[in-house]
């Protein structure tokens, strides 16, 4: 292996390989077991047969359940127990195959047998594999920010045993005692090089703490905050340790690899029939939009997308041409004047938007998440709005909880709100919840 190459860029595709032998290892060492040292032709060849349907169905398994994502805080256990429940699940799915096709052609005991020497076999690599990346990762470099007492235990914890490979950068005792720190934060974390910021004041603002959040956040810092009473009863939080010291963990990304990968995989199953189905009413929007007034048919236009990328967006033109030649980039309003007749019908039921399931096909758009802005809009409200970059943390979507609730005159501070609720919220059910109950207000005929 050429060491030049990052470890990161190649855990994945070597995991995965090993991961597909290890795998084939397994069963041929359960046939070694299962007939007394020898592999019978005739069992091993049907085997053959089947070995890249078995090796793919545990690959995807493992892939869907988290195996190969990255989790700083895991330790043996947890590698153990995460390899146990992908194998058992692998092994759930084959079993129940082979029942129902009945292409299983050699004793179960064997795949019984190689069940256990998965779990042996995979979580050994997988724990070896964690190991070489613990050994080769940058040690933690920790700003601490808080008052003497709190401060003080939270160091010596880092640098006792708790982070073996940690080391405190940078010590802001805190508000009362030199305000002018905390303003200058960014400036600290550059010139310290930090890459972890462990909040332990609990005597600071809520104004303040969410100041030090959104702009730890902007620099990609990982956050930790040793919680009090108050932010534990707020409800469901992920809690973690330093020593004997409760720690609550901010995640900079919301959705895990997995989690992108069920969410992107909903919208292509939703998109490509939506757009299939309803085929003749964009054909017969296009024409009647081509009669109704001058200009072209669908409407491009700039927006913000996922990590602040620029994208074209697609809908088809509601407002009359060059509408905002004479007034400049301005947000529609309700009952805006620039819209044409058949535009306001098309806004009413949101058949304006159809087109943008292209958008969601080429994998620049997803159906819930926050509404895409213009970028002229996008600069103006991360001036005037704390935290809104974070939205773009996620894919934009056609629908979200700020257009279920909101509506044209809310102001970009509560959709951020919304935004937000989303996103440090988000799970499959919460996504069909709001796509459905989108759907609902559409036939409803409700903006």
């Amino acid at each position: 292996m050429d060491n030049k190459v990052p470890l990161k860029k190649i855990s994945l595709p070597i995991s995965v390989l090993y991961d597909a032998i290890l795998i084939n290892i397994a069963t041929i060492l359960a046939f070694l077991v299962r007939f007394g040292g020898r592999i019978p032709a005739v069992n091993f060849r049907a085997y053959l047969e089947v070995v890249p349907w078995i090796t793919l169905i545990r690959v995807s398994t493992f892939y869907f359940m988290g195996l190969y994502e990255e989790d700083e805080e895991a330790d043996a256990f947890d590698i153990f127990y995460s390899v146990f429940l992908a194998v058992s699940t692998s092994s759930i799915i084959i079993i129940a195959l082979s029942f129902y096709l009945r292409t299983l052609p050699f004793p179960r005991t064997v795949f019984v047998i190689s069940w256990a020497f998965n779990i042996l076999l995979i979580s050994g690599w997988h724990s070896y594999l964690f190991y070489i990346k613990q050994k080769k990762a940058p040690p933690k470099r920790f700003l601490v920010i808080g008052g003497s007492k709190e401060g003080k235990k939270v160091m010596e914890e880092i640098r006792r045993r708790s982070f073996p490979k940690g080391q405190v950068v940078g010590w802001i005792k805190g508000e009362r005692e030199r305000k002018d720190e905390l303003v200058d934060l960014r400036k600290i974390v550059r010139e310290k090089k930090a890459s972890e910021v462990i909040i332990v004041d609990s005597n600071l603002s809520r104004e303040k703490i969410l100041d030090i959040v959104f702009h730890s956040q902007a620099e990609g810092l990982n956050i930790w905050i040793v919680p009090g009473l108050y932010e534990l009863m707020m409800g469901k939080v992920e809690i973690t340790h330093l020593g004997d010291i409760p720690l609550m963990r901010l995640k900079s990304e919301p959705l895990t690899r997995k989690d992108r990968a069920v969410k992107r995989g909903v919208d292509i199953a939703f998109s490509l029939p939506i757009l299939l189905l309803f085929t003749p009413l964009i054909l017969l929007i296009s024409i009647i939009i081509k009669i109704d007034s001058k200009g072209p048919v669908l409407y491009k236009q700039k927006r913000v997308g996922l990590k602040g990328k620029i994208y074209n967006v697609y809908k088809f033109r509601s407002m009359h041409k060059d509408a905002e030649v004479e007034t400049g980039p301005m947000l529609a309003k309700r009952d805006d004047e620039r819209i044409t007749r058949l535009g306001n019908f098309l806004r009413k039921l949101h058949l304006d938007e159809l087109p943008q399931f292209f958008n969601i096909l080429k994998g620049e758009m997803s159906l819930v998440g926050p509404r895409p802005e213009r970028p002229v809009f996008v600069e103006e409200f991360k001036r005037n709005v704390p935290g809104y970059w974070r939205r773009f943390v996620v894919k934009p979507g056609i629908t979200g909880l700020a257009q279920l609730y909101g509506g044209y005159e809310t102001s970009a501070e509560n959709k951020l709100k919304y935004d937000l609720a989303y996103i440090n919220n988000w799970s499959l059910g919460m996504d069909l919840n709001i796509f459905f109950m989108s759907t609902e207000i559409i036939l409803r005929g409700r903006r």
